[in-house]
């Protein structure tokens, strides 16, 4: 939703804005307006870097 409400504006294309969201039980998730924001996760004592799903593509 917080994407979508962005989008609306005209100079969406010029912005990056990415949201992080983790729960309790450890379930996460990321969405971006653009492709090319990534995270790190460390996760039972494994590190990787993890590419958000995006609106533009």
């Amino acid at each position: 939703e917080g994407i979508a409400r962005i989008v609306k504006n005209q100079n969406y294309k010029e912005m990056q804005i990415g949201y992080l969201a983790i729960n309790k039980n450890g379930d996460y998730g990321a969405y971006a307006v653009h492709n090319g924001f990534d995270y790190a996760l460390h996760q039972n004592g494994i590190n990787k870097m993890i590419n958000a799903q995006a609106f533009a593509k």
